[in-house]
């Protein structure tokens, strides 16, 4: 029975390091919505245009949103919708994306650069930037860290 509990014990702490340690740190996570700010595709200019300066509030449906779970894509320019599958690597230091879509200047190798801006303690903002010869996908994310708060003390619970 004394065998029994020592493997038991000794196979529950291998398995709580291998779970502990196997994670790779060096991943990116791009999940969520995002603001486009310039979009390039073979070379024409689709975003932003002369109506975009002018008109910035009348079309505000310009978006990127990027779905973790199925590794995909979305550029939302007004009510038309670009998609992409992508897959993120890291190759001699340097980050690239492999999109795979219906438009043929999304298809292939891109390099791949991530900035943060920092405004002050709890604000800072993202920048991507998805770049071959002729395209270009650059967007960002502003993002606040609320400070971390106790919670209020309620009456029966610890």
């Amino acid at each position: 029975m004394k065998v029994v509990k020592i493997i038991v014990i000794s196979f529950t702490i291998i398995l709580i390091f291998i779970l502990a340690f196997s994670q790779k740190s060096d991943k990116v996570n791009i999940e969520g919505n995002w603001k486009v700010e310039k979009i390039i595709l073979n070379g024409k200019l689709l975003f932003p245009t002369k109506f975009h300066k002018f008109f910035d509030a009348i079309d505000a449906n310009n978006e990127i949103i990027i779905n973790k779970g199925i590794d995909s894509l979305h550029i939302y320019k007004g009510r038309d919708k670009i998609s992409a599958g992508y897959i993120i690597k890291k190759i001699n230091g340097k980050y690239q994306i492999r999109l795979s879509s219906n438009e043929k200047s999304l298809n292939g190798n891109f390099n791949f650069k991530i900035d943060t801006l920092h405004f002050d303690t709890t604000t800072y903002q993202i920048q991507v930037e998805i770049e071959s010869d002729s395209t270009l996908i650059y967007f960002n994310r502003k993002v606040n860290i609320k400070p971390w708060q106790p919670r209020n003390p309620v009456r029966g619970l610890p």
